[in-house]
């Protein structure tokens, strides 16, 4: 029994170590497949973190990029704005913001004094500059975003052109010094092209959906009262809730719970934003459309 435990560690720790060196190399095209290989991006990396880059409001506040004061890591000389800025090695994940602009993004890999290369902020999300296109990035409900995997090997820095910059996130993943990584560069290896057609060969069809069925609620609920709002007796997904007017929910008194059950069950699986009428409170009339 001992020899067999053994046998079954051995195993494990060679196919760990397996596993380990190929998460070693990191360039495009391997950061390309693992966004097409969706079933193995929860597994754990071991060493790396990932962390944000934004505009939010040091100070607590909410003054979250509407002004521009926390937009930005510095502001330089000629008034160009650092906005991201790290050491060592690592990939830029995802870009996003709601107010792209016209100006020029630099980037700058390890100590180089010129840009690596440069961008318009603007084009990062138009999905049709090469190689950040569609479906990589794009613009839907709540933004405009960029999942092209960006690597760099010895730090990266990224130089705002314009001198107002207001919303902005760059999520990215540190990598420690085992890892071999390769610079990105507009110029993409033949290996990086393959990887980004079959990437998007494989997601062509998400978020395409041609036979979109609306169910449309409009009533009034009394203090105390259960409703349901959709019925759906078909597989399928639900892509969008919409609740009209946002006002009659105003206030603390004006709690009401949306329960989700699905497949015939009873059993209450879903509970989302926790708004739950109190007795003593008036009719409530409400509007609301399920996307299906």
């Amino acid at each position: 029994m001992r020899g067999i435990v053994l046998l079954v560690l051995v195993g494990f720790f060679f196919f760990s170590a397996q596993l380990e060196a190929q998460e070693r190399i990191v360039t495009v095209a391997s950061q390309l497949k693992e966004l097409r290989e969706i079933d193995k991006l929860p597994n754990y990396k071991s060493g790396t973190r990932i962390l944000q880059v934004s505009s939010h409001d040091t100070t607590g506040g909410n003054d979250d990029g509407f002004s521009g004061k926390y937009s930005f890591i510095r502001r330089n000389p000629d008034s160009s704005l650092v906005i991201f800025e790290e050491k060592g090695k690592g990939v830029i994940n995802r870009i996003w913001t709601p107010t792209p602009t016209e100006d020029t993004l630099d980037f700058y890999f390890g100590k180089s004094k010129e840009p690596s290369f440069s961008v318009k902020f603007s084009d990062l999300f138009s999905g049709k500059v090469y190689p950040f296109i569609s479906p990589l990035a794009g613009n839907e409900i709540g933004g405009y975003y960029n999942y092209f995997p960006i690597p760099f090997k010895d730090g990266c820095k990224i130089v705002f052109r314009g001198k107002h910059l207001q919303f902005y996130q760059i999520q990215h993943r540190s990598l420690p010094r085992n890892y071999n990584v390769t610079n990105f560069s507009e110029e993409l290896s033949i290996e990086d092209r393959e990887e980004l057609q079959k990437l998007i060969l494989k997601w062509e069809h998400i978020g395409v959906f041609d036979k979109v069925k609306v169910i449309e609620t409009d009533t009034l609920v009394q203090p105390g009262e259960t409703i349901t709002l959709g019925e759906i007796a078909e597989g399928g997904r639900i892509v969008g809730l919409e609740i009209e007017n946002a006002a009659v929910f105003e206030g603390l008194r004006k709690l009401v719970d949306i329960k989700i059950t699905w497949n015939g069950e009873n059993k209450l699986k879903q509970s989302m934003p926790r708004w739950q009428i109190f007795l003593d409170m008036p009719l409530v009339k409400s509007q609301c459309k399920v996307y299906c």
